[in-house]
């Protein structure tokens, strides 16, 4: 379903807006791309409690994440019959599984006899069978062993089939929903969907996957990559090769959102103050955070960000094996993130090939688990390569420990060392409410328009 909001004057900042960027490059750009999607929502705040209390937390459980389609994991992370992953989201636990080459079930993980859990974490079997006294399900969910069978004269094997939760997939990745009554994956996901026809995520592999606990709301955390506007203080020494004031923010029907960021081009911040930086210095300047080595040239009429783009595009060919002369200038190098209500964010084009996702630790409203993944292009000449196992980094480790993210760790650290400074700010604060940016928040503040749907929802 496509939504076409009424139209809005955006707000627009001093230089050229990601449109002209995107003109300037002198493409024809995917449709998707010249869209903007922005609506008003005012400048209310926001609560304090909805970052700090566990009542809201408690809320949030019960009428949201119980609601919504959530995303578990890859298909290729459960490839046979009988693998299977555990996903947590506070009291709740589901065991995705491949039940047969062209399904996949959720069961909630707990024996129908006594409660104990089945699995403690993800692997691979024939049949779930409790630890404690050993009741055993198939993989298709029916009760298959009772011990002492003659010590449960009134148990019918109908009535002791595994409880399941939804399951779809969408671009390589497995989602569930706890609500029988809830929307298809398909239509939930709105104009994503419709984006995403552009970049298939279904052609990428899983090439990392690193998590790590964070001291600050799952909402806290997650809101910190729903703006560019930190850049200049949490990311100074990128500032004079990336967009921030000039980042697009598009919202959309259903509670989803994307923001597009130019790459390669100085700041606003910097071009107002006169500061002009040469093209060859700003291609200079910018090829280590492609990972380039040696001098990329610019051409007397060229710019650094199409001699970045073409060396790229090389780079990853080799790596691939694939014909990339399609993909733009913004395609190969832009930030261009899409956010999937409640806490999931794939990026599209071949700049980030980044997936976050944001969750609550247990019932903490003081902490989340944050993960960060790369889905990169694979092969069309070759095997799948094998999923990467889940990093999951100690208390004292960093995201710059976790070598498979490259040059992305000490950016994540940049970023993680502000949620618990917010956090304790929120606890100590005797502002009433949170302000947000008009344009430059839009996002955050859509998010909570949603969430407020959900919460203010009759039982």
């Amino acid at each position: 379903m496509t939504y076409t909001p009424p139209p809005v004057e955006m707000p627009r900042c001093p230089g050229p807006s990601m449109q002209d960027i995107l003109k300037a490059d002198g493409e024809a750009a995917p449709t998707v791309l010249r869209e903007e999607s922005f609506l008003d929502l005012g400048d209310q705040p926001l609560s304090v409690e909805r970052y700090t209390s566990r009542t809201f937390h408690d809320r949030e459980v019960e009428k949201m994440w119980r609601k919504v389609w959530q995303m578990v994991g890859r298909v290729e992370q459960i490839s046979n019959i009988g693998d299977h992953i555990v996903y947590e989201i506070a009291d709740d636990s589901l065991i995705v599984t491949r039940t047969s080459e062209t399904e996949i079930k959720a069961y909630y993980n707990a024996c129908l006899h006594r409660g104990t859990r089945l699995r403690d974490e993800g692997g691979h079997v024939q049949a779930f069978r409790c630890p404690f006294h050993g009741f055993t399900w198939g993989l298709d969910g029916t009760l298959k062993g009772v011990p002492c069978r003659w010590d449960f004269p009134t148990l019918k094997d109908e009535d002791f089939r595994l409880p399941e939760a939804r399951v779809a997939t969408w671009g390589g990745f497995v989602f569930i929903n706890m609500d029988p009554q809830c929307v298809p994956l398909e239509e939930y996901l709105g104009d994503v969907g419709r984006h995403f026809e552009t970049w298939p995520l279904e052609k990428r592999h899983l090439a990392a996957h690193v998590s790590k606990v964070v001291h600050a709301n799952w909402k806290v955390a997650q809101e910190a990559f729903m703006e560019a506007f930190h850049v200049l203080d949490t990311h100074p020494e990128i500032e004079a090769c990336m967009g921030d004031w000039n980042a697009q923010y598009d919202v959309y029907q259903g509670g989803h959102s994307r923001l597009y960021n130019a790459m390669y081009v100085p700041s606003p911040r910097i071009t107002q103050s006169g500061q002009g930086i040469p093209e060859q210095d700003l291609a200079n300047m910018s090829a280590p955070l492609l990972g380039l080595n040696g001098t990329v040239a610019v051409t007397e009429s060229g710019t650094a960000r199409q001699a970045l783009a073409q060396r790229y595009r090389l780079i990853l060919e080799n790596k691939t094996n694939m014909d990339l002369s399609g993909y733009t200038t913004s395609e190969m190098l832009d930030l261009i993130q899409y956010f999937v209500f409640p806490n999931f964010f794939p990026w599209a084009g071949l700049g980030a090939p980044l997936v976050y996702r944001f969750r609550p630790n247990g019932n903490d409203p003081d902490s989340c688990l944050m993960e960060v993944m790369l889905l990169v292009p694979r092969s069309e000449n070759g095997e799948r390569p094998a999923p990467a196992e889940h990093h999951r980094l100690g208390p004292e480790e960093s995201w710059a420990d976790a070598t498979e993210l490259g040059d992305l760790g000490p950016i994540f650290d940049q970023d993680t060392a502000n949620m618990p400074r917010v956090q304790a700010g929120l606890k100590t604060t005797r502002k009433p409410g949170v302000t947000l940016g008009h344009y430059q928040e839009v996002r955050i503040r859509h998010m909570h328009h949603v969430l407020d749907r959900y919460l203010d929802a009759p039982d």
